[in-house]
């Protein structure tokens, strides 16, 4: 992997168009000398990976990130190594098979959201046509597919235990590291 240049920073910046994952993909590229059809193929547990590889490179090991407590409304330092980040992937979602980046280049590329968005994830996971997984989630099992989604997508299913160090709230913060 080579060093981020100022070149590599900008063209980052500059937001092109899609989204997050989308700009990291070709971070990611720029850096490791790759294509970014390459990374497409990767699934969401190894591209998380991929991404914390990629941010310690850059910005270091260190993470620093405030979460605040649901309870009293303080904010809440956390402090932690990205070598103490889980590499396992999310637990497997009966009947959907694995969702991955090019996945959600995809959405990003079709602006998909909502509805749209979950009925494209759908599709993708079950490799079905949009129309029918569209169909699947009007019906009387959306919230079990809705859920076995969100354990798809969950990539390496990054969770931080804490507690509020003004009122002892315990705390579970989801971490995305894409959108960190």
């Amino acid at each position: 992997m080579r060093e981020l240049t100022g070149q590599d920073e900008m063209a980052f910046l500059d937001r092109p168009p899609g989204g997050v994952h989308t700009r990291l993909a070709g971070l990611a590229a720029a850096v490791e000398g790759a294509v970014p059809a390459a990374l497409a193929g990767l699934d969401l547990a190894a591209w998380e990976d991929r991404l914390l590889g990629l941010r310690a490179r850059l910005l270091g090991r260190r993470i620093e990130a405030e979460a605040q407590c649901p309870s009293c409304g303080a904010r809440v330092a956390l402090i932690f190594s990205a070598d103490d980040l889980p590499r396992e992937p999310a637990t497997e979602a009966a009947g959907l098979g694995p969702l991955h980046l090019g996945d959600l280049l995809a959405l990003e590329a079709e602006g998909l959201t909502g509805e749209a968005g979950l009925a494209a994830l759908l599709a993708a996971a079950t490799r079905t046509p949009r129309a029918a997984a569209a169909d699947r989630l009007a019906g009387p099992d959306r919230a079990a597919l809705v859920a076995a989604l969100e354990t798809r997508a969950a990539g390496l299913g990054l969770e931080l235990g804490t507690a509020c160090t003004d009122c002892a709230t315990a705390m579970t913060v989801p971490f995305d590291i894409a959108r960190f």
